[in-house]
């Protein structure tokens, strides 16, 4: 009786883990609806003003991130001595993309869940995969603090700003150094290997340039389509706020509206709001269909690998 009841206890402490992100992020959503709900018909006005080609052209742009961000943590597993099989990041990764889409927090556990599901014992110990997304988060926080920088230059922006942002992922570098140095063989510490080893951690910069260039021209693209008059340095400032909102409880799904009402909401709130609708739009149509892309090709190559070959190589069904 008491195992069951401490069953029952861990099966509902581990589902209000996932019932809570998803209520707060719904709250967040919901918010956001209600302040522009008197702004529906110039939101609709400027979303009209968008072409069948600009919006093929920005879900394009997030389909191409996509990908390209699982071969970042690809790079990071590499370095600290896990290779799981490439449709395998990519079906988990992918599926934590589109939970991320209602909670930045579930993203992690249900990455880390597909990947043990998948691997079984040879997946990466649990924390270690958190240090490896802290470590890949750390350069992330480098690139995004020089495009600020570049930003400040272009459109009036308070000093403190990018200094902050640089000072924050110094101080987690600093962390995985000190953490590297004295304790060089302990699992969770290995996940710091891309930083400290450069052939991977010139790998990680290479793939987020990539990511960061796709995701700047889908942000210019979407504020231009709607008719904001705009230079490089805002949609920069949007593209990194997008970025800094979507680690919030809200989720992926509210950012990109709240930060082009942050930044360009004094342009005109319908407009804004209608460039961040957007991008969050072609965002959840890459996501599910980066999703099945994942997930079929890995059906397909496990599939192959279990079909019986016979001597003159043809497949026995």
């Amino acid at each position: 009786m008491e195992a069951r009841k401490e069953s029952n206890t861990a099966r509902g402490s581990g589902l209000w883990r996932w019932i809570v992100p998803l209520v707060i992020a719904a709250a967040g959503i919901g918010t956001l609806v209600y302040f522009l709900a008197p702004y529906r018909a110039d939101i609709r006005t400027a979303i009209d003003r968008a072409s069948i080609g600009t919006l093929v052209a920005i879900t394009a742009l997030s389909l191409v991130a996509l990908p390209l961000r699982t071969e970042v943590w690809r790079a990071g597993l590499a370095a600290a001595g896990r290779r799981p099989p490439r449709s395998d990041l990519h079906a988990a990764n992918s599926a934590s993309l589109v939970a991320s889409l209602a909670n930045h927090y579930l993203a992690p556990g249900v990455k880390m869940w597909l990947l043990r599901k998948m691997e079984g014992e040879r997946a990466a110990y649990l924390l270690k995969l958190v240090t490896i997304d802290l470590a890949t988060t750390v350069i992330e926080a480098f690139l995004a603090g020089a495009l600020v920088i570049f930003a400040a230059f272009q459109v009036s922006l308070q000093w403190w700003i990018p200094v902050l942002l640089l000072a924050g992922a110094s101080g987690l570098l600093l962390v995985a150094i000190v953490a590297w140095r004295r304790y060089p063989e302990h699992p969770v510490v290995e996940g710091f290997s891309v930083l400290m080893r450069p052939r991977y951690r010139w790998e990680v910069l290479i793939l987020l340039i990539l990511v960061f260039g796709a995701q700047i021209v889908r942000t210019w693209l979407s504020l231009r389509s709607v008719g904001i008059p705009l230079d490089l340095g805002d949609a920069l400032l949007v593209f990194v706020l997008t970025g800094v909102l979507g680690v919030l409880p809200s989720g992926v799904t509210a950012a990109p509206t709240a930060a082009s009402l942050i930044v360009l909401g004094s342009r005109g709130i319908g407009r804004a709001a209608a460039s961040g609708i957007l991008v969050t739009g072609s965002l959840v149509a890459a996501s599910l269909a980066y999703f099945v892309a994942s997930v079929s090709v890995r059906f397909l190559a496990r599939h192959r690998q279990s079909t019986p070959v016979s001597p003159s190589g043809a497949a026995l069904e």
